[in-house]
């Protein structure tokens, strides 16, 4: 099976990386310019989707391998979480027998399958049988259903007067269900999870259990929508995130499992391309036999099928180059054609293959993993004092922001749908981020980018005359700010900026993540920009910057616990080449607003806008 595969293939890269750091492979430091011995977070594993990244985890926990999944994947289906969900949903439906098993099976209550098939038989009321086991079970396991049956009665009868976080409190205090977890490896993950989850609860209390149980499945249902694990700063980690995740990064070591999939024909029933038109055909007979489809239907879908291709090379092209020293390659046997397996093997069949290792197929021998020995303590991270693991965050290495349950650009001030209507044209995401881009590479490399090329990799799902419009609007913005102040300064060999500088910080009980445009210090002050492509339209600066000014805020908050200073705060309106300074008056009332909407539990996760033109703003 599909399944049993991706599990072994998930195994051997968890055992290669085991070898690797037990190994000291030499790594170059591209800060320092020195070869170094490699750590965790030199090594990353890009996935092309999320589909099976649970295997890679419980591979990485079963060989010792620290890992966190910056790209926020995986919460809801965390084990932890699964287990608390699966007591919640007895709670709420007491029928539910599967849910209150899985939750009996959990750390909450450590009954072993033996003992539960032995309560089963004969009757349907298992917390009635919890109550009174047969004499069949004895000794420690009898002692563990009366336990069990009197914490699930207590939180029973108080389930109709109390809300999901009131129950999730109380389990946690009738049980030594974090405690379990503290001293696992990855345990310190789980704590940290199972204290978001209470958190998430009381984010709800205000709704019925039903719906907390409904709005939990429905969360771990959406994949593609995953809720971040809780924050959890640890630089010594093997980073598990997308291809698409990782576009811009760069990491010594890379591995690139599931490369021998290859594109998949979709099938539709309406095909749409706006250069060319729409056609619609029938959905194929469910028995076997064949229909034919319009002409013009299948021409759309050849187009499809050839864009859909050409994206899967430049997808296996960002995978590769983001491996600086060392690039892994795998997936099951065969070179089936339009892989990246098989594009890899042919590209060296007419290369020097010096320095590539070719190795043979693995055979897929899941007792092997079954049999293999406790975790190796050779990858674990290296004790360090209390002071020192939530690194300041200046001095954090540039990686992907961390998740956390709020974002930082869902706390800006709300704003109205006529206001979105008034200034939107639907490409203000790519206009942003062409535009940061580029500002990025310039005053790191120090030469101006071609904004045109830049676009290629950026903007490509355009047409070409949406892409000419966008390089000639962001290139006039680059003209203007070349001319600027701003541009002096960082050009000045003193100045330290640090651009698109990512974050992850506790706001009193609420964590917040996000990433600051620019942050920079000169002549001994720190700054803080944000970088705005709106269209003011007649509004003042004041005006346009008001919606940002929560999350200013918390960009100069989190700063400051970083340097200890107040940092100047400021939006720079790239169109004009204005900059906007709020008052620091007005930034402490915006926070201290938005806090009360928080703390009010008005703002749960980030409100997706309805529309391109409400994207807009929000750049």
């Amino acid at each position: 099976r599909d399944h049993d595969r991706r599990r072994v293939e998930a195994d051997m890269v968890a055992r290669e990386i085991t070898q690797l750091l037990a190994a000291q492979t030499p790594i170059l430091d591209r800060e320092t310019k020195e070869v170094r011995p490699a750590q965790p977070s030199d090594v990353a594993v890009l996935l092309r989707r999320l589909t099976n990244l649970h295997l890679f985890e419980q591979a990485m926990e079963s060989h010792g391998v620290p890992y966190r999944t910056p790209t926020g994947a995986g919460f809801f289906t965390r084990q932890e979480i699964l287990d608390l969900t699966n007591l919640l949903t007895w709670l709420a439906e007491p029928e539910d027998n599967i849910a209150l098993v899985g939750a009996l099976r959990s750390p909450m209550f450590m009954i072993d399958d033996r003992t539960l098939l032995s309560l089963y038989p004969g009757r349907r009321n298992l917390l009635w049988a919890l109550t009174k086991p047969p004499d069949t079970i004895t000794g420690e396991a009898r002692l563990l259903c009366t336990r069990a049956a009197g914490v699930l009665k207590d939180l029973r009868d108080r389930t109709p007067l109390s809300g999901p976080d009131t129950l999730l409190e109380r389990a946690l205090e009738l049980t030594a269900f974090e405690a379990s977890w503290a001293p696992q490896q990855g345990g310190d993950q789980a704590l940290a999870n199972i204290r978001k989850f209470v958190e998430l609860a009381r984010t709800l209390a205000d709704h019925s259990l039903d719906e907390f149980i409904t709005y939990v499945q429905r969360r771990r249902d959406e994949l593609e929508a995953r809720e971040g694990q809780a924050v959890l700063d640890d630089s010594l980690a093997v980073r598990l995130l997308t291809i698409h995740g990782a576009k811009g990064l760069e990491f010594p070591i890379v591995f690139v499992p599931e490369a021998h999939v290859t594109p998949r024909r979709s099938w539709e029933s309406v095909r749409w391309r706006s250069e060319d038109g729409v056609s619609l055909t029938l959905k194929p007979p469910e028995e076997g036999g064949s229909r034919r489809r319009p002409g013009f239907y299948s021409y759309l879908m050849e187009r499809d099928e050839a864009e859909e291709a050409a994206e899967h090379k430049r997808l296996f092209y960002v995978a590769a180059t983001r491996a600086a020293d060392v690039l892994y390659i795998s997936g099951d046997e065969g070179e089936k054609p339009g892989s990246w397996i098989a594009s890899a093997l042919s590209i060296l069949e007419n290369a020097s293959t010096d320095g590539v290792e070719i190795r043979p197929s693995h055979p897929v021998d899941l007792d092997a993993i079954a049999r293999r020995g406790p975790p190796s303590m050779a990858a674990m991270p290296l004790e360090r004092d209390e002071e020192d693991f939530m690194a300041p965050l200046v001095a954090r290495p540039r990686v992907i922001p961390l998740r956390s349950s709020t974002p930082v650009t869902a706390l800006q001030a709300p704003i109205s749908v006529n206001t979105y209507g008034r200034h939107g044209d639907g490409m203000g995401l790519v206009r942003g981020s062409l535009a940061h881009k580029a500002i990025e590479v310039w005053f790191t490399s120090g030469t101006r980018p071609s904004v045109a090329e830049l676009a290629g990799t950026l903007v490509s799902p355009l047409s070409e005359e949406a892409i000419a419009q966008v390089v000639r609007e962001v290139s006039t913005m680059l003209d203007l700010l070349n001319t600027s102040s701003l541009a002096d300064i960082l050009r000045d060999v003193n100045t330290r900026a640090y651009f698109e500088l990512p974050f992850s910080w506790d706001w009193e009980g609420v964590p917040v993540h996000g990433t600051i445009d620019l942050a920079y210090e000169t002549a001994g002050l720190w700054h803080v920009l944000d970088f705005k492509t709106d269209d003011l339209r007649g509004r003042t600066l004041a005006e346009a910057g008001e919606p940002y000014l929560p999350q200013l805020a918390l960009y100069a908050s989190a700063l400051q616990k970083a340097t200890g200073q107040q940092p100047v705060t400021s939006l720079l309106f790239l169109r004009t080449g204005e900059t906007y300074t709020p008052a620091a008056d007005d930034l402490h009332l915006a926070l201290n607003t938005t806090r009360q909407r928080v703390d009010a539990g008005q703002m749960l996760e980030p409100e997706m806008p309805s529309t391109f033109d409400e994207l807009e703003e929000s750049n």
